[in-house]
């Protein structure tokens, strides 16, 4: 093929080749100048029907102008030859990049903002891509990204992922809604830009499996590493970013290829300023990394297992589509209860119940989160008819964990660690299928609440002396505490909090004698403002007065007034007292 020339293109050097085509390297006789040339597979070529849908395509294509995206000079046929003639770029593939190691964070932002540039030039003229890959993304030598193929990839057709022309490359970068074989509009470009950020910055594909079954399976139903779990040094906010691009539901991803371009410009200032402002300063303050903090929180483990079997059951999509269906429901009811998913590891979910927010009753919402897990899989099973049923097991733990942000400022990560995760993680490992483990401080704050059964203390690893093991012995979640009595407050267990009581005591006082407050209950979360407003409302309830507790972050915040025509009193109270005059804050340390 070298040195021949094929209408008025003298074929110079063949420049790569895919599954759509062999590119050749040319001089356009006529013109004088240098062009690009695609010829395209023998089985588009030869059937009509194709021919013509990738005409359509280069035609719209071809009415693309912008810097970012290649031009389309023409579409040809010479003898039994389809080919496209395209501008010629000098520079480099993108995926030869990143194949020499993870680009430089700087460097893989300006590389993302040309290519959300460029895509939202194509869908604001309703063209989309579908095949966007790093392979598919050429640099210049003077930085300047420019996107292949546009036209081409629609003649691949959705549906026909294993014919000839697919690859496990292309594969990779597919969407949910392309691997199903489903139609997709502007947002399956945004899944794909997704996956080439993340390959940019971390030199790997969020899904990688060794045979196409696998991977479509992993894209269809699998979860995505975070960025920051193979390399901490990634910012959060891009992470947010490309997680953005990767959600399944597609009614989730950005809705544009603009909004991405807005976020992606807004963290390049960030971190630029933050580069200035390390300048600014000593070697040594800028390498000064974040305090972390101890928190009180709940750290819940749980296992799903029987999922192998399953896929091994059913058709791999619809086993796909079961579990997929199974993560979002439990995701619901981690989310009901207040609490997070921090981490999902395959078939393993670390929850957290009281970082990086505080909640009310952490340990209990915990336990009736489990409960509710359980219970609900149960029901989903049935369900579903599932031939090989889900189970879940589960450990629960309460106590100390070290939280926080950790890294300079422009490499921050949050991050939670030390015994309470660890021993969580091991009541776990320790519990039956269908079973729930909690620690001992999970079982003290929830005794009063749920029936347990106590176990053999046991050796974990990494502890010196055994652990109290305690096993739910009822799955019946329990919303509302039941009231509490005049005993209850003589055997209180809060300790060392008597004074901040007594402070609360006076304003019910004053209150009750028409002198209204507002009171403001502040500290850092797990030093026992639930526990001290606790002991407040069982003393206001007594005063036979109201009150109303709303809450801020880092605080509680509660209002006093007599029970007596309370909404009255409510609103004189308010026109005729300035609210700055009568706050009173109660400092917890």
């Amino acid at each position: 093929m070298i040195g021949q020339t094929i209408s008025h293109y003298r074929i110079i050097e063949k420049c790569g080749e895919g599954g759509m085509g062999v590119v050749y390297k040319a001089e356009d006789t006529k013109l004088k100048r240098e062009v690009a040339i695609k010829f395209l597979p023998k089985q588009i070529a030869d059937d009509n029907e194709e021919r013509e849908r990738l005409k359509i395509e280069a035609q719209a294509a071809a009415a693309l102008n912008h810097p970012n995206i290649t031009i389309i000079h023409a579409i040809e046929e010479y003898d039994d030859d389809l080919f496209i003639v395209m501008e010629y770029i000098d520079g480099q593939s993108l995926k030869e990049m990143i194949d020499a190691g993870p680009l430089k964070v700087e460097e893989a932002l300006k590389i993302a903002m040309q290519i959300a540039e460029g895509l939202h030039a194509a869908h604001d003229n309703d063209v989309i891509h579908r095949d966007i890959k790093s392979s598919n993304i050429i640099v210049t030598g003077l930085n300047q990204v420019k996107i292949m193929d546009f036209g081409i990839a629609k003649v691949r057709g959705e549906s026909k992922l294993t014919k000839t022309g697919t690859t496990i490359g292309t594969l990779a970068y597919m969407s949910p809604q392309q691997a199903r074989g489903q139609e997709v509009d502007h947002r399956t470009d945004i899944w794909s830009l997704g996956v080439v950020l993340y390959e940019m910055v971390t030199s790997r594909l969020p899904f990688e499996e060794e045979n196409e079954a696998a991977l479509i399976l992993s894209v269809i139903s699998k979860p995505v590493l975070p960025p920051t779990e193979l390399d901490d040094g990634i910012p959060k906010e891009l992470e947010n970013i490309i997680l953005k691009c990767l959600y399944k539901e597609i009614d989730h991803r950005y809705s544009s290829a603009q909004l991405i371009l807005k976020d992606l410009k807004k963290l390049e200032e960030t971190l630029q300023d933050a580069k200035r402002e390390r300048l600014t300063l000593p070697t040594k303050e800028s390498e000064v990394r974040k305090e972390t903090e101890r928190r009180q929180a709940t750290v819940m483990y749980a296992e799903i297992s029987g999922y192998g079997d399953l896929m091994e059951s059913m058709d791999a999509e619809e086993a796909a589509s079961t579990l997929n269906s199974c993560f979002k429901m439990l995701d619901s009811i981690v989310n009901r209860y207040g609490g997070e998913i921090n981490k999902i590891m395959e078939n393993n979910i670390e929850v957290l119940f009281g970082v990086p927010m505080a909640i009310e009753d952490a340990p209990k919402e915990a336990v009736n989160a489990a409960i509710a897990m359980r219970n609900k899989l149960e029901l989903f099973n049935q369900e579903n008819n599932l031939a090989v049923p889900l189970e879940i097991h589960i450990g629960i733990n309460t106590g100390v964990v070290i939280a926080g942000g950790i890294g300079t400022d422009t490499k921050q990560d949050y991050t939670v660690m030390g015994d309470t995760v660890i021993v969580a993680s091991q009541l776990k490992d320790l519990s039956d299928k269908g079973q729930i483990y909690v620690g001992l401080q999970t079982y003290k704050h929830t005794r009063d609440d749920f029936e347990f059964e106590a176990l053999k203390p046991v050796s974990l690893k990494g502890e010196t002396e055994p652990v109290e093991v305690y096993m739910l012995a009822s799955f019946r979640e329990k919303l509302n505490r039941l009231p509490v009595g005049l005993k209850r407050i003589i055997y209180s267990e809060m300790v060392g909090r008597e004074k901040e009581l007594d402070k609360l005591r006076l304003h019910v006082l004053k209150a009750l004698n028409g002198e209204g407050s507002i009171v403001n209950v502040v500290g850092e979360a797990g030093i026992g403002k639930s526990r001290l407003l606790k002991e407040f409302k069982i003393f206001a309830q007594l005063q036979r007065s109201h009150n109303f507790v709303g809450y801020a972050y880092k605080n509680r915040i509660g209002l006093l007034f007599p029970l007596y025509d309370i909404f009255k009193e409510l609103i004189t109270y308010i026109g005729d007292v300035s609210p700055q005059s009568l706050s009173k804050n109660i400092k917890m340390r």
